[in-house]
């Protein structure tokens, strides 16, 4: 097994996503439905979200947050950039994520900071999985089997190298 390696089109209108070996995994609408009554709890994202435009209760509100390739709502960006890796599963790889962000040429180096923001938020469940690998290995009640598999994910997680 090894790092996922990702091509992400996080754009205005589209969010395309392509995967090392795998092509183009997921294709889907930049928008989200978002609870409009104060907690800005994210309901739907991309189709599914897509689908309910014009179709809301007052207390939903469509959100577009990408506009002319500029990120103007972080929090909503990061969600559906989480869900749309949980869709393609690209978290559950423990040796972690690559990812290589498309961006329209000529961004100002904020907007090329709030792109890298929203991505290592989207991506915070990574940390948290070597997080735990490292504490299972402080264990003492962890058998010396699963140590040696631990210790070479981790070693894969600092230095990623295929070797195969």
């Amino acid at each position: 097994m090894s790092m996922v390696k990702l091509a992400i089109e996080f754009d205005s209108g589209y969010t395309n996503i392509y995967m090392k070996g795998s092509g183009l995994v997921l294709s889907e609408p930049t928008v989200a439905a978002v609870d409009d009554s104060g907690n800005g709890q994210v309901k739907a994202v991309g189709i599914e979200a897509k689908k309910l435009i014009g179709k809301t209760s007052k207390n939903t509100k469509i959100v577009f947050p990408i506009f002319e390739g500029e990120i103007v709502n972080e929090n909503v960006a990061i969600e559906i950039l989480k869900n749309f890796l949980q869709k393609i599963e690209a978290n559950s790889s423990v040796f972690g994520v690559y990812a290589l962000f498309s961006i329209s040429c000529g961004m100002e180096a904020d907007v090329i900071e709030k792109y890298k923001k929203v991505a290592k938020k989207a991506g915070k469940e990574v940390i948290l999985k070597v997080l735990i690998l490292y504490y299972v290995l402080k264990e003492p009640s962890t058998s010396w089997e699963c140590k040696a598999t631990i210790i070479g994910a981790l070693g894969y997680f600092i230095l990623p190298l295929d070797l195969m």
